[in-house]
């Protein structure tokens, strides 16, 4: 946090978008209570409101994706939900947010969109992500536990399970590559899991 406190001279606005589980919504909590001396925190989500007001900081409505949707399909290992009629909408909207507040930084936590409307309105993007979202990860990332099929991961060879994993990301990622050519992001070099990088990540765990 050194550095935009470094690179700005007046007091940076940061502009939140956590999922909409009451668990991201703590954690981008927490970060924002412990720098709001020395920057404004403003949260765009579309719940929780009188928890982040009692905390001190700003909010403003915005759409975001449903957790609960995404954890009963998740748990059927249905992902259909990463689709562009899902994503666009709440893009569109981030999007609106940004160019009315004007942040100097974005902090998406697992919002699935905040990355690329920061991207295409110029604002350094910080991701908080889980250590199995890293391109960093230095170990397996295996089938989830949540998903249906993770009983029977001890019958597959790890080549095997790599394999699929691969093919299911780059399903998973066409939505995103429509998005990024619908509002002319870059395509160079992207996958699956760079959707969840920014200009700088916090990885807020071990695995």
């Amino acid at each position: 946090w050194v550095i935009f406190m470094i690179n700005n001279f007046k007091q940076p606005v940061l502009l939140f978008f956590p999922m909409d589980m009451l668990s991201h919504h703590l954690r981008c909590l927490q970060l924002a209570d412990s720098i709001k001396d020395m920057a404004t925190c403003i949260f765009a989500t579309e719940k929780y409101f009188e928890l982040i007001k009692n905390r001190g900081h700003e909010v403003v409505c915005s759409k975001s994706l449903s957790a609960e949707m995404i954890i009963k399909m998740g748990q059927k290992g249905d992902s259909s939900w990463v689709s562009l009629k899902n994503l666009k909408p709440v893009l569109d909207a981030q999007i609106q947010v940004i160019e009315e507040i004007k942040p100097d930084y974005v902090i998406n936590d697992y919002s699935f969109t905040a990355h690329l409307a920061a991207e295409f309105s110029n604002i350094p993007c910080v991701s908080l992500i889980n250590g199995l979202f890293s391109k960093n990860l230095a170990i397996e990332k295996g089938i989830p536990p949540s998903h249906p099929m993770a009983k029977f991961a001890f019958l597959f060879p790890d080549f095997l399970i790599r394999s699929i994993q691969e093919l299911v990301f780059k399903i998973l990622h066409q939505p995103y590559r429509q998005l990024r050519k619908m509002y002319g992001l870059s395509l160079k070099n992207r996958s699956f899991l760079d959707e969840f990088q920014g200009n700088i990540n916090l990885i807020l765990d071990t695995i």
